[in-house]
């Protein structure tokens, strides 16, 4: 039985939302964490390190492995392209790479795509030549991953982080 922090409610395995008091029970590395879903009020979240969470007032960045400031991801229902501009290629992406050596390690001209679904900050390999990595494991090509603060990202050879705030 899924024993509800809240109200100590029993609720049946599986069930994420407690049948007595409407919270959300969700497991996470540290235990259970609760959200409270009200008619009234809305969605109560406590964000912390590894949450998918991102919430509408929140900004993501992603912070290239040897630089000095971030790249702030401006993420609507939009995609933002990540990739390396070209000069014999028409389309630019959204999140330009060669600065940060994109061509000398690997990244297509379109690699990747991040886009929201929700709160939830979504990354989709596009079919790369050397591939899109999340937190070591290859992603196969347009199959959508979620995104959690802290994650680590890996367009060919360049590794990036990606951080809520």
């Amino acid at each position: 039985m899924n024993v509800c922090p809240h109200c100590h409610h029993q609720n049946r395995p599986g069930v994420i939302i407690c049948t007595s008091c409407g919270h959300f029970m969700i497991k996470n590395g540290t235990g259970l964490e609760t959200r409270q879903v009200t008619a009234t009020s809305p969605l109560t979240v406590t964000t912390r390190r590894g949450t998918s969470h991102l919430s509408p007032h929140q900004t993501a960045y992603l912070r290239v492995n040897g630089s000095a400031a971030p790249v702030t991801l401006h993420p609507s229902k939009r995609i933002a392209v990540l990739g390396r501009a070209d000069t014999h290629s028409p389309s630019k992406p959204d999140i330009d790479l060669s600065a940060y050596g994109g061509y000398k390690m690997g990244v297509s001209r379109t690699h990747a795509h991040i886009f929201r679904s929700h709160d939830t900050l979504m990354i989709m390999d596009k079919g790369s030549a050397n591939g899109t990595y999340l937190n070591g494991q290859p992603l196969l090509p347009n199959e959508p991953r979620i995104l959690r603060d802290g994650d680590e990202i890996r367009l060919g050879q360049l590794v990036m982080k990606v951080f809520f705030s």
